[in-house]
């Protein structure tokens, strides 16, 4: 049983005390080597794309910082940024080509299986959940 709870232990969490344009290349960096580790080299350009976004919106809505966290289960991969505005973000409309904003969730809700917006007492947190096929993991090297 060791195992099995190691292998449901692979989590990935940063806090970003003030979000900075500066911050999103390390994390980029950063997003990638667990994955790359967790042997999910594979969808990292997807995830790496929904953490921006998430982070970026954290950085052009609010005031303050976030905390992002990734944990990998054995057929999925949940992605969730808290930050602590109470303001909920809105998800753009297809039709709309004018839109100034909600086109980066629009596209994360294409690409993901889910798409979470969850009001806390101090903030919110917005996710999404990839579903990880066992084909889609590599070997770790």
């Amino acid at each position: 049983m060791a195992v099995r709870e190691a292998e449901l232990d692979r989590r990935l969490y940063t806090s970003l005390p003030v979000v900075a344009p500066e911050a999103l290349g390390p994390l980029r960096d950063l997003t990638r080597a667990g994955l790359a580790v967790w042997g999910l080299a594979s969808v990292a350009d997807t995830v790496v794309l929904g953490v921006v976004e998430l982070v970026t919106n954290v950085l052009k809505h609010t005031d303050g910082g976030c905390v992002v966290t990734l944990l990998a289960g054995t057929g999925d991969l949940l992605v969730t940024v808290r930050d602590f505005d109470h303001t909920l973000p809105v998800l753009g409309n297809r039709e709309d080509d004018e839109a100034e904003s909600g086109r980066g969730l629009l596209l994360l809700s294409l690409l993901a299986d889910e798409l979470t917006v969850e009001p806390l007492a101090s903030g919110k947190r917005v996710g999404f959940r990839l579903i990880i096929s066992e084909k889609v993991k590599e070997p770790v090297r």
